[in-house]
């Protein structure tokens, strides 16, 4: 929705300001909710999680690049933010086929 919004801000600074604080705001959510992925890599659960942190931090340099893209090359800055909420999109489309269920530890499927 925020990358929406800054592709469909153009000159509106009014929707700059809801555009931003829905990027800013909606990674924390994601990034906490994605740390169960830890539990699939048995033994390495702690690596897992500070990759998945690390990428978050490192998922600010794009907005990094589409200014260098926007100063260097000229490339619109409504282009490149159409392009970025179609890739979120995909994301967000991907993210339906995910399992209902959580996943369980083999442990746990050992008979007692």
């Amino acid at each position: 929705v925020g990358a929406w919004l800054l592709a469909c801000a153009g000159d509106n600074e009014y929707l700059w300001y809801p555009g931003l604080a829905c990027v800013g705001f909606g990674g924390n959510g994601l990034q906490i909710t994605s740390f169960h992925i830890s539990n699939l890599f048995m033994g390495n659960e702690r690596l897992v999680v500070s990759m998945i942190t690390g990428s978050f931090a490192a998922s600010s340099f794009l907005f990094t690049l589409m200014r260098l893209l926007y100063e260097k090359l000229g490339l619109d800055l409504q282009v490149q933010f159409f392009g970025y909420s179609i890739i979120c999109g995909i994301v967000l489309l991907t993210s339906t086929v995910w399992p209902k269920d959580p996943f369980t530890c083999l442990d746990d499927l050992e008979p007692p």
